[in-house]
């Protein structure tokens, strides 16, 4: 059974995962489109899948903070896939961005917005905030992706897939999609991204 998220926040999805009639023995979770959220949640919800590691460095004006992985994870080998595009950033960025280099996932779709910031937003009244940078957050290769942002392992550019180079992809499924590629056949009239997924996750 696959699942496709259309993510909404660590808890939203905690609940479909766990409440679920049936284990899935895979998921696709979409971050296109998502700008961002709570630092805390990104690192819950990179926590589901990994047991161990560092997640993230958070790095202010006077300190550098490790966040790690705990053993109790939920969901240590559910093979994932993770759609990202330009509109993908911060928070959804640390969630892609870790679960790259942890090999825990491929992303899939176009390079991400690239957003390292960490900001508390401020009240002014009830039509005006401040947003103030506080820190910002290194993923744990130390990279800083502010501007740069994240490179899919696998995109589209007219109509060819293209496999993007990547050391941090797991190397047996990227084997396996380029033995396969000249068999996924590209169709403008549906979402390529999502087949692309599903594709994928059914090697």
């Amino acid at each position: 059974m696959l699942i496709f998220i259309l993510a909404e926040g660590y808890w939203s999805i905690r609940r479909i995962l766990k409440t679920h009639d049936k284990r899935p023995h895979s998921i696709i979770l979409d971050l296109r489109n998502n700008t961002g959220g709570l630092l805390e949640e990104s690192i819950k919800l990179v926590d589901l899948f990994i047991e161990k590691g560092i997640i993230l460095y958070e790095k202010d004006r006077f300190k550098t903070y490790t966040y790690h992985a705990h053993k109790k994870t939920i969901f240590p080998n559910i093979p994932l896939v993770i759609l990202v595009n330009s509109l993908s950033a911060s928070a959804s960025e640390i969630v892609a961005g870790s679960l790259q280099l942890h090999q825990r996932a491929i992303l899939i779709g176009t390079k991400t917005f690239g957003k390292s910031a960490i900001q508390d937003v401020i009240p002014i009244d009830k039509d005006e905030v401040i947003k103030l940078t506080v820190s910002k957050y290194l993923l744990s290769d130390k990279k800083d992706i502010e501007n740069e942002g994240i490179q899919p392992d696998f995109s589209f550019k007219n109509s060819q897939l293209i496999l993007n180079s990547n050391k941090n992809k797991p190397k047996y499924i990227y084997q396996k999609i380029y033995d396969s590629k000249p068999y996924f056949k590209y169709n403008t009239s549906v979402d390529n991204i999502l087949n692309l997924a599903v594709y994928i996750l059914k090697l």
